[in-house]
């Protein structure tokens, strides 16, 4: 078998190169969370070491402020791991806790979307390729948090 290059957008620099053009991400944004974005920031090569993970850094593929009032983490996952929605619960997690400094400062809190496109098929049995995952009642889906944030999932294999 020859050495085959992977040159499509699934590749991490090609990826992380293609959404960090602030028009590429606006638009895909714009279509993707269906609402109009003014001006849009882009955290380039963020990290999140500030908070001590058992000694281990968590890079996020891209972070960007839309806005000025709302956070978008954006992540590409290549192959199928049990750790992913951990992880994205995690990365949400941090960003929260990185944007205050005391409980009396919760208003502040940005809403946070997480935006996951994934090479593999997540859930068999939800034959939509673009899923949107919140916190509900369990008894009365309906009834959801109002400011937690969303996780989309895009399923494109």
């Amino acid at each position: 078998m020859e050495n085959v290059k992977d040159y499509s957008i699934k590749n991490d620099i090609i990826f992380k190169h293609v959404f960090s053009n602030k028009d590429i991400l606006k638009d895909f944004l714009e279509a993707i969370l269906n609402k109009k974005i003014n001006t849009i920031e882009i955290d380039k090569l963020y990290n999140l070491q500030k908070i001590n993970f058992s000694h281990k850094e968590l890079y996020l593929d891209i972070k960007a402020t839309i806005n000025n009032e709302e956070i978008v983490v954006l992540e590409m996952q290549k192959s199928k791991d049990p750790d992913f929605i951990n992880r994205l619960v995690l990365y949400i997690s941090a960003i929260n806790r990185e944007q205050v400094e005391t409980a009396e400062e919760c208003d502040k809190l940005k809403k946070v979307y997480s935006l996951a496109i994934l090479n593999y098929i997540m859930r068999e049995n939800i034959e939509k390729y673009h899923t949107i995952w919140s916190r509900a009642e369990e008894s009365n889906l309906k009834y959801k948090l109002e400011e937690t944030p969303s996780i989309h999932m895009m399923e494109l294999t």
